[in-house]
């Protein structure tokens, strides 16, 4: 017998009540408070958005670089990924740059003279995945859950993903 998961759940986050939909709970890698926990897995929230329409996402991983890989891996940031003909909007370089001082266009944009001039990317990018996909991490926030404030309900429900090998808590 399955559960009757709802579509949206309340968790407790640090910084307060959140909805959150259960098809974006990856239920992979699971560890429950008090299990043997050799790569240190824990739930992390992924915020995307920083404001009051924001979309969370929840998965397991040993960090942040390794939640945001593993949000890549099972396409629940695919929002962020940038477009390759976008790339140069994302690359610093220096103010003398002979590329931009030569006004050179986008499908020329990676030519020698840029390659020599440029800084690297800005912060905000990332390639995240096994892939190593571009993608802006602008107004994306990244905090561990704690599953000791959350309901008995939700950790039920986990509990039988778990159990059940589901991917996702909406597959209960």
């Amino acid at each position: 017998m399955t559960a009757n998961v709802p579509n949206t759940i309340k968790l407790i986050a640090k910084f307060g009540e959140i909805e959150i939909d259960t098809k974006d709970i990856l239920c992979e890698d699971m560890v429950f408070p008090g299990e043997y926990n050799p790569h240190n897995n824990r739930p992390w929230l992924i915020e995307l958005g920083g404001s009051y329409t924001s979309v969370f996402k929840l998965v397991w991983a040993s960090d942040e670089q390794d939640a945001l890989d593993v949000a890549c891996d099972y396409n629940m940031i695919d929002c962020r990924m940038i477009d390759d003909n976008n790339l140069e909007d994302y690359l610093e370089h220096s103010d003398d740059c002979p590329a931009l001082l030569n006004g050179i266009s986008q499908p020329e944009w990676w030519s020698k003279e840029s390659q020599q001039c440029c800084k690297g990317f800005t912060e905000n990018f990332a390639r995240l995945g096994n892939a190593g996909e571009p993608f802006d991490l602008d107004n994306v926030g990244l905090t561990e859950l704690d599953l000791t404030k959350q309901s008995l309900q939700f950790m039920m429900w986990l509990a039988e993903a778990r159990g059940l090998g589901a991917g996702r808590l909406s597959e209960l």
